[in-house]
């Protein structure tokens, strides 16, 4: 889990003496949508920190809207500068095959769509970074179709 190095959780850097690097993220401020393998470790910390996950499932059962409500009205997003970190294989194998980590059940476009949309439309998606994309793995139409899959969430927040 790299956010673990980030976190307020991680402490100070000690291998960085003449830079010291400051844990800037509050894991209160952390949430995970569409994640559906958790290891041992990782379900320990998401427990203990009260950290919570959207699983697709709840996504599909509740709608992408209502979710992203829910978050905004949780988490103050309207009123706090948010990152978001698309992992492309939060999608659903089908729909990018072009990843490293292909778990099966995951998010639809239109979904990750929402998400995005929901959030920039509170004036405070300061940035994002899309993850996990590699054009190296699969064919030539299993990049395309990866591709074609991120370009609507690219298209929403430009």
């Amino acid at each position: 889990m790299p956010v673990y190095f980030i976190s307020d959780i991680s402490g100070p850097c000690s291998s960085c003496a003449d830079q010291p690097i400051r844990p800037k993220l509050s894991l209160k401020n952390l949430v995970y949508v569409g994640v559906r393998e958790v290891d041992e470790e990782e379900e320990k910390l998401l427990k203990e920190h009260n950290i919570k996950n959207y699983a697709p499932a709840e996504l599909k059962e509740r709608g992408a809207e209502e979710v992203v409500r829910d978050l905004i009205q949780t988490l103050q997003l309207d009123k706090h500068p948010v990152h978001i970190s698309f992992d492309v294989d939060a999608l659903d194998p089908s729909l990018a095959p072009s990843t490293g980590t292909k778990v099966p059940f995951g998010l639809s476009v239109e979904d990750v769509v929402t998400i995005f949309r929901e959030v920039r439309k509170t004036g405070s998606l300061v940035s994002c970074d899309f993850v996990e994309f590699n054009p190296l793995i699969g064919s030539e139409e299993d990049v395309e179709t990866t591709v074609n899959s991120i370009a609507p969430v690219l298209g929403e927040i430009l």
